[in-house]
């Protein structure tokens, strides 16, 4: 176990430094293991050196601008401008550093990683992690992250429910199986039932076990008869640092609202049956008349509900693609919630601004 402090680009940045060094070796990194190396500690205990990421909280996000391609040490690495960054090393205990992300842990062909890299531009950065590098696995874990504050203040939040508030997993995949069943459809795996958590349900239902149009509108109902009828909804637990970090953005001022594609009565109904409705000052969810809104559609809700306009002055907290995707595509600020049922590497590869296990390292950004 190795411990190190990095600091983190975005997903959009790290997204297009994989494409980059993916077109020049087979061995790029992915965009989830992509930083620059801002004190190595090397192996002590993580709880002595987790308050040294106190003093980033003053810092505004970075942007860098990439010098050179550079084979290093049987690696290659992209060197960019210290503007900025070298203030933050100095802080975290670093007199020498030189900023640079290794894109490839094999050394490659300079030159054609350099003009693959011609259209990344910038580099933005927006986290500070102390990272636990596991040899055994070859997996980074982020064991506490604070991010860098935005240019632009947020004055609204906006939360998925299931997986950033809620994980609702248990009782979801319990009513797919309740459908399945009363449908006489049991040539499945049961592991691809998982991927169920996030998607519209039709589209699983078609996509994930190959059902016709007219059967995966019947599993939808029956899916339904189950998790709003029978209490499947209520089989679910708030994920760890929820009240607190509501509690806290609340004091703040901070405008909250759900936006979820789960009908908004349902949504409505779990969030009062957990104590949680009084942070909202609103609920975006599926209408009654609509089967699956699209995501944008119910982000768009919340926001003409609050009398706000889309930018990047307001965040989105989702756990899956589609969340971090449709904020983006309005124009929003996104938080990737890794500890929900997408992961740290569908975050990062989607363009989250800023990805997390802990929700209540969201409070770092205000």
């Amino acid at each position: 176990m190795r411990l190190f402090i990095a600091l983190e680009p975005d997903g959009k940045t790290a997204e297009k430094i994989y494409g980059a060094a993916k077109a020049a070796t087979s061995a790029a990194v992915p965009p989830e293991k992509l930083h620059a190396t801002l004190r190595f500690i090397g192996e002590a205990d993580p709880e002595a050196f987790a308050g040294v990421l106190d003093g980033c909280r003053d810092f505004n996000e970075i942007i860098s601008a990439p010098i050179e391609v550079r084979n290093l040490s049987g690696a290659t690495a992209i060197i960019y401008e210290s503007a900025g960054a070298d203030e933050l090393a100095k802080l975290v205990g670093s007199s020498r550093f030189l900023p640079h992300i290794t894109v490839t842990r094999k050394q490659c062909d300079e030159r054609k990683l350099s003009d693959s890299l011609r259209d990344i531009g910038f580099a933005r950065f927006t986290a500070v992690s102390l990272m636990q590098s596991r040899t055994d696995t070859g997996k980074y874990i982020p064991l506490r992250t604070v991010f860098l504050r935005p240019k632009l203040p947020f004055k609204c939040v906006l939360f998925d429910l299931d997986g950033t508030l809620s994980n609702s997993g248990p009782g979801i995949i319990g009513s797919v199986k309740y459908a399945l069943k009363a449908m006489n459809v049991t040539d499945y795996d049961e592991k691809v039932l998982t991927k169920f958590l996030g998607p519209p349900l039709v589209w699983s239902f078609k996509t994930y076990l190959g059902l016709s149009d007219a059967d995966a509108e019947k599993g939808l109902r029956l899916y339904r008869e189950n998790y709003n009828e029978q209490g499947g909804k209520y089989i679910a637990e708030i994920y760890p640092g929820v009240t607190e970090t509501l509690e806290t953005l609340k004091a703040k001022g901070i405008k909250m609202a759900v936006a979820t594609v789960k009908p908004q009565n349902t949504a409505t109904e779990v969030l009062e049956h957990f104590g949680l409705i009084k942070y909202f000052d609103y609920v975006a969810g599926s209408p009654p008349d609509i089967k699956h809104a699209e995501k944008q559609t119910v982000i768009m809700t919340a926001l003409n509900a609050l009398g706000l306009q889309p930018g990047a002055d307001i965040i989105m907290a989702g756990d899956r693609v589609f969340d971090v995707e449709s904020a983006k595509a309005l124009g929003l600020s996104a938080f990737g919630a890794s500890y929900g049922f997408g992961g740290r590497e569908e975050l990062k590869s989607a363009g989250a601004d800023y990805v997390s296990d802990r929700l209540t390292e969201l409070l770092t950004l205000f």
